[in-house]
């Protein structure tokens, strides 16, 4: 799965991955175990959890309890086989690789969700197991309607709602589109996932990078950016998600990725032919609560997740 760098800023987190890189699985058992009725948070253990203790695999007890421990482990692995890509550029080889890690991770998914029925996290990791291979939207669309039963904002399970819907896998701009926009017309002020609106322009913006010849997808690209429909829109949802007091009074798990979200959108904006002093306030803003080192996505869209976070660090407003 998808690197969270979030995780690090979480202190028992923390200490449970580098308890796993020590041969240690017992602090993750823990974790895991502390963070039942605690969805976002769990959300975020399982998401950043399994590459850690993937190594660690063998000394997971098969125990209810642990269920969910053993598919974020089985599901790094099959993203890691599968490898970096969008949708027809993955090898065969490598999507068949991922197939038995992520088959897998869904007996196990099945196990976690029938020893604890009201836990949405098994079908958010299901949704993420299943997108690579769906062979259209139907076990994406009731994974999520399976979450959405329990948590109905639970950030990772929307974030790949969305990416489901996008046009390079099983929908297209104007659903991804308006899937953002409904699930953020009712949000609270400070809530993460006003950062869909934002996720959802940038994947827009990417289709227009792949589509027609160079001059064309240069034309296209920076239109997009240039559109003050988009940039409203995004602006819109950027005031929304700086907005004090915060959610809930405090610190959402996802905060920072919401703010990574906004701020690869404006640095893309800083960089080309739309910059503005405005776009670089506002990636100065979000920077600023981003935390210490970037998720994966939305940075590698655009290349290093480490080399884009750092020049997005580098811009002042």
């Amino acid at each position: 799965m998808p690197d969270l760098a979030q995780g690090w800023e979480d202190p028992e987190l923390r200490a449970a991955a580098l308890a796993a890189g020590e041969g240690d699985p017992g602090p993750a058992i823990d974790l895991v175990t502390a963070t039942r009725g605690d969805w976002d948070r769990r959300d975020l253990v399982i998401g950043f959890i399994g590459d850690h203790v993937l190594p660690v695999y063998e000394k997971i007890p098969d125990v209810p309890e642990t269920a969910l421990l053993r598919p974020a482990a089985c599901a790094t692995a099959g993203w890691g086989s599968r490898g970096p890509g969008r949708g027809a550029t993955v090898t065969r080889l490598g999507v068949e690789a991922a197939a038995d890690f992520m088959a897998a991770a869904d007996e196990f998914i099945m196990e976690a969700a029938e020893f604890d029925p009201d836990d949405p996290v098994p079908w958010s990791l299901l949704l993420a197991c299943v997108l690579p291979f769906a062979a259209d939207d139907e076990q994406p669309a009731s994974a999520f309607i399976e979450v959405v039963r329990r948590a109905p904002l639970l950030y990772s399970a929307r974030l790949n709602r969305l990416q489901s819907l996008a046009p390079k896998w099983f929908g297209t701009r104007e659903q991804m589109l308006g899937f953002a926009h409904a699930t953020a017309a009712d949000l609270p002020d400070g809530h993460p996932l006003h950062a869909l609106v934002a996720l959802a322009h940038l994947e827009s913006y990417l289709e227009t990078l792949t589509e027609g010849g160079f001059f064309k997808r240069l034309r296209r690209g920076t239109g997009y950016l240039r559109d003050e429909s988009v940039r409203a829109e995004v602006d819109a949802a950027s005031d929304r998600l700086l907005a004090t007091p915060p959610f809930g009074g405090g610190r959402h798990p996802r905060s920072g990725s919401a703010h990574q979200v906004f701020a690869a959108f404006y640095l893309e904006l800083a960089e080309g032919f739309a910059c503005s002093a405005p776009a670089r306030s506002r990636l100065a803003r979000h920077m600023a609560l981003a935390g210490a080192g970037p998720d994966e996505l939305p940075w590698a869209y655009f290349g290093d997740p480490v080399d884009r976070f750092h020049k997005a660090r580098s811009i002042r407003g």
